[in-house]
């Protein structure tokens, strides 16, 4: 890991590791950390909240100060529009779903819930490869205020993290996604690197599970696709 961004966030951390673990609220003893970290956001984004870890809350809303001053530092920040330029790099069965929406001219709306991006437009397109299908990416200006968190070192991830630059965005409208807000349509998938026959059959079946998801959305709204 990178070196610690200068606060004692221990109290913090495990609710933020659960939480990036889990794509979804796990059903086992690790819950209570991710409903921890739900409410840990939702008191940092002013939201209704039940009763987040106050040490925690009080550790990331100090560094969270620090953080706001290093993004209005970058590239990305748009000082006459108070806002920053972030990318979100998304696979599979959400880019099938913002694809169609997309086809249909109303776009995929996002609210009041927490939602990762990329400071970085290649770190957000390197995500959307890792699927079984192509991926996409789209971009948005936020304000500054909408932001949680944000990890530029990669403190808070293993690995080449810090080339992920996440933030971390809570949106206090809603948000829609247009063409014009698209970086990408289509990003080809990279096949990873398998291990077992078993762990490769479930890679192919999954592939082509949502290849012919894909083709039925296309046919439905009347495209054909090579």
């Amino acid at each position: 890991m990178a070196d610690a961004p200068g606060h004692d966030l221990q109290s913090w951390l495990p609710y933020w590791e659960i939480w990036k673990s889990c794509s979804q609220r796990p059903s086992d003893c690790r819950r209570a950390y991710w409903d921890g970290m739900l409410e840990i956001f939702k008191s940092l984004a002013g939201q209704p909240h039940t009763a987040p870890d106050p040490m925690a809350v009080a550790a990331i809303s100090r560094i969270r100060k620090q953080w706001l001053e290093e993004l209005q530092g970058s590239d990305n920040w748009n000082a006459g529009a108070n806002s920053l330029r972030l990318y979100r790099g998304i696979t599979d069965g959400s880019a099938i779903a913002m694809r169609k929406a997309l086809r249909s001219g109303v776009g995929r709306a996002r609210q009041f819930w927490p939602v990762s991006y990329s400071i970085d437009r290649s770190a957000a397109l390197g995500f959307a490869s890792k699927g079984h299908i192509s991926g996409l990416v789209y971009a948005l200006n936020v304000p500054l205020s909408s932001v949680l968190l944000s990890d530029l070192t990669g403190y808070f991830r293993d690995g080449n993290s810090h080339k992920e630059m996440e933030i971390i965005v809570w949106h206090q409208q809603p948000v829609s996604i247009g063409m014009d807000d698209i970086v990408k349509l289509n990003v080809p998938a990279r096949k990873p690197l398998l291990g077992s026959k078993a762990v490769k059959e479930d890679w192919l079946r999954e592939t082509a599970r949502l290849e012919e998801e894909e083709r039925s959305e296309a046919l439905d709204a009347g495209e054909t696709r090579d």
